[in-house]
């Protein structure tokens, strides 16, 4: 989805949504534990019920 406003400078983009597969032991979780540190919009979500 992209949504732009007439006269307006920013655009907004809809979310982006990331699967990484590998093997285990490979810092998957890590690696986005760190990139939902640094991005100011990250949310950080499991497959895993409570």
């Amino acid at each position: 989805m992209f949504v732009s406003f007439v006269g307006e400078k920013h655009k907004v983009r809809g979310d982006i949504n990331v699967l990484l597969c590998g093997d285990p032991g490979t810092a998957k979780s890590q690696f986005l534990k760190y990139v939902e540190k640094i991005a100011p919009r990250a949310v950080f979500t499991t497959g895993k019920m409570v």
